[in-house]
This record gives C-alpha cells, structure tokens and sequence, in this order.
C-alpha cells in the first residue's frame, strides 16, 4: 500500500491560528466587558443625579411656583453637576391647573420660565398702561406704584429673555425632536432620559447628560485592549507565513491553476503531479476528471445551441441570451418584440398523417421562420413540441407586426395538407406578439406571459392569426 506524507501532521500548525483566535475572541471580550461597565457606572451616576432633581421640580410644578427653580438655590444645585447639559420640565399646576414648562441649558445659565399664556404680554402691556395712568392721577402713591411698574417691566424683560433662550435651546437640542427612546448618542456623546413628574396632575422632565468623559474612557479601554494583542499578533503572523509558504502555497497554485477557463487548461501541465502525498494524488485524479471534463464539454458545445430537429435556437441558448437582448433594447431605440408561434392543430395533424410527417412539418415551418427572420441580432427558438420563439428588434411596432404577418403568411405559401385545418385545409400557425414600448423596463417572464396572453387570443379567436399586445405603463390590444 503506497504511503503517504500526510497533510494531518502539518495541520499541527493551524491550532495555533485557532489559539490566536480565542486570544483575540478573550481581548474583544474583555474591551466589551469594560467599556460596559464604564458606561453603565457613568449611566446610574447621571440617573441617580436626575432622580434627585426630579423631586424639587415635581414641587415646583406641581405649586405653579415658577421662582422654586429660577431662584439662585435651584440653580447652584443644576450647574453644581458638571454633566447636567439640559432639561425641560413639562406639566400641569395641581394647583391652578395651568401648563407648566420650564428649561435649562447650561451655557445660557440658570433655569428660566419657557411657556406663557399667548396674551402674556399684552396683559403686561395693559397692566403697565393702568400703573402710568394712576401714578398720573394718584402721585401721593408714587412710590408704590413706581415698584409694581419696575416689577412688570423685569416681568417683560423675563419674558424677552425667556424667548431668546427658547430659540438657542431649540438650535442646541433639535435633535431631540427625532430621538424617542432614552440611552446614550454615541455622535453627540449625551444620554438622554425621561422621567415622569412626581405630582397629581402628571408631567414630564427630559434630562440631557454631557458623558463625552465616556470617549476618553473607551479611549483608554480599546488602547488597553490592543497592547494584549500584540504579542498574540506578532505570534499570529509568524504562524501563518510559515505555514502560508509550507501547507499552503501548493494548494494555491493548484487552485490558481484550475480557476482558469476550462478550454485554457492543460491536464499535464497541472502543479503538483509529481508530488508523493495527498495534493499530488488530488492533482493526478484531476487530471483523469479534466480529460473527460473536454471531452464532453467539445461534445456538449456541439449540440448545446441548436435543436436537432429543426436546426434552430434552443431553449437552452434563449436562457443564455434573453437577459442581454432585454438589457440591450432598453439603452436603444429599438422596440423589442417577442412571437409565441404555435402550429394550429399539430396534434391531429400527427394523428392524421403520422409523426414522420409531424417532424417534416416543423422542419418546414423552421425554414419558413428563418426566411423571414434573417437579421443577425434576431433570434429563432423552438421552444418546445409545436412551438417557436422569435425574439426580433424593429423600428417600430407596427415593423414587428408586419414582419409577424410576414411568418404566418410563409408557412401558409408553403401550402402543407392540413385535413383537419377548417377552413384552408392546409398547415397554419397563430402567433401572439409582445411588443415593448420604448421607455419601459419588462422582465422576461412578463413578457412571456404577454405574449402567451396574445398567442391564446390568436387561437381563440380563430387560429392562424397574429395578436399583437404592447407592454407599456397600460396594455394595448393590436390584432390582425
């Protein structure tokens, strides 16, 4: 028994590769593990810290008391977190019942008060005009007076400043608009959380936490990550240069050998005949299979297009060309048409004068096909039994129709005896067209479909006629 040098011992080498690996696997493990916890640590900080503020504005929502969280102690307690970026708290007054909205952003400075009612100002407006007309009437009261009108122009001026923070907070936080869930937006390194309003009436209040210390963190973590690699992957590419060039390299030129062509192969000249182990027992055996393999393929070639019968196309070369002469007629301005042609009555004619006769008859209705059809970018199938395919590029539709007309008219001047033919007692064909009008994109299976459509038109409507179907954005009906 002829002994071999076996590849198994050689394939030693690739558990190292298998070793590097798991190392690889453990490290990407170890980063995802991490970065995790860092991540998840940093969340429950910035969670826990918004639970915290939750209560005084719940509060202050709930009180309609607007100063709770524009007073200068609420506002040491936001910007006392280096993390808090934003928030807006949106509800309903337990106690007036009136919307409640207030915003934070941390470079515009402390909390302020972002919804008033539509005639806010106008009210203002009205109360000011009231307050100049008393201190008018009443200047023993100037005093007084003079500090409720100082209160409602600090109250204007709020409100102005309070719609050109609106404005910057929008241009800030617009992408607020499209994020729905909570959780972290690794593009803007902020996390965003909703928690509900602790009061009867409910409410709202969106926090926006700056974690772009979490970059640096994951920074660090990957770094760390790929210093454990290095060794592992200095090891890896000595492994496998080594056993690239020795257990590999022959199995790539015998593979770079048979990835040409197969008529552009030479069976004797294949690498690794000579060799005493298992690649040169493969490349033996594959010769003896490349030796039969052009063989049959020379045989197969001769026969693969064309339909002994008849001499024409075959299915098999319609498979072939059908997608490219699609594709092809959609970047011209020819119409691409194709005829489904079936002999009408073949089968009583079989019956009637026998199948030697039958085959003679497809033989003459193939010579009148290709009479007509003589252009060499058209094509002739038999497609099956009694049946024919022309695949034809004209002008113009009415051009595919006329040559169509042209085939039916061919096979009846041939005159064949056809008994059983009502009324011309000779052999006829019907044929059903699909036509393609320029612009639109067919598939082949709707064009088939199409043209079976207007061959069954043809037959129902009293054999031995043309029908003529235009595929387009709608379908037109065109027979003769």
């Amino acid at each position: 028994m002829k002994k071999y040098t076996s590849l198994k011992y050689k394939l030693v080498l690739v558990y190292w590769l298998i070793i590097l690996i798991v190392i690889i696997s453990m490290s990407v493990l170890h980063y995802n593990n991490e970065w995790e916890r860092a991540r998840t640590q940093v969340e429950k900080h910035v969670v826990s810290l918004a639970s915290l503020l939750v209560t005084p504005i719940s509060s202050a929502m709930s009180a309609g008391q607007y100063s709770a969280l524009t007073d200068n102690a609420f506002s040491k307690q936001t910007t006392a977190s280096p993390t808090l970026y934003y928030f807006k708290a949106r509800g309903v007054s337990d106690v007036n019942a009136q919307h409640f909205e207030v915003t934070y952003l941390k470079s515009l400075g402390p909390p302020w008060r972002s919804s008033f009612p539509d005639n806010y100002v106008d009210q203002l407006d009205v109360k000011l005009l009231q307050l100049k007309r008393r201190l008018e009437n009443e200047p023993a009261d100037m005093s007084r007076i003079t500090f409720l009108l100082n209160r409602l122009s600090a109250a204007r001026q709020l409100h102005k400043e309070a719609r050109e923070h609106e404005q910057l907070a929008a241009s800030h936080m617009a992408y607020l608009d499209h994020k729905v869930l909570d959780g972290l937006d690794t593009d803007n390194w902020l996390y965003t959380l909703n928690l509900p309003a602790v009061n009867v009436n409910g409410g709202q209040v969106t926090f926006v936490f700056d974690l772009s210390e979490l970059k640096e963190i994951r920074k660090n973590i990957f770094i760390s990550a790929l210093e454990e690699l290095l060794f592992a992957m200095f090891v890896a590419v000595l492994l496998v240069t080594i056993t690239v060039y020795w257990l590999f390299r022959p199995i790539e030129q015998l593979t770079k050998f048979v990835s040409n062509d197969l008529d552009n192969i030479e069976p004797n000249e294949l690498p690794g005949l000579k060799r005493d182990d298992e690649i040169g027992e493969l490349s033996r055996k594959f010769k003896t299979v490349l030796h039969d393999a052009h063989i049959h393929v020379r045989e197969t070639n001769r026969l693969a297009l064309t339909d002994p019968l008849t001499g024409l196309f075959n299915r098999r070369h319609y498979n072939q060309v059908v997608q490219g002469e699609i594709y092809q007629v959609t970047r011209t301005s020819d119409v691409l048409s194709f005829f489904y042609i079936d002999i009408d009555r073949f089968k009583a004619f079989n019956d009637t004068y026998g199948h030697a006769q039958g085959d003679a008859a497809l033989k003459q209705v193939a010579l009148a096909l290709a009479s007509v059809v003589r252009r060499e970018n058209d094509f002739c199938f038999r497609f099956g039994g009694e049946e024919f395919l022309v695949i034809c590029k004209t002008q113009t539709e009415k051009d595919a129709l006329l040559l169509a007309r042209g085939i039916r008219n061919t096979v009846m001047a041939m005159k064949l005896p056809h008994e059983m033919s009502d009324p011309l007692k000779i052999l006829t064909v019907s044929i059903g067209i699909c036509t393609v009008k320029t612009g639109y994109q067919p598939s082949e299976d709707e064009m088939l479909q199409v043209a079976d459509q207007a061959l069954y038109e043809a037959k129902a409507t009293g054999r031995n006629r043309v029908v003529q179907r235009l595929l387009s954005n709608e379908l037109v009906l065109q027979s003769g």
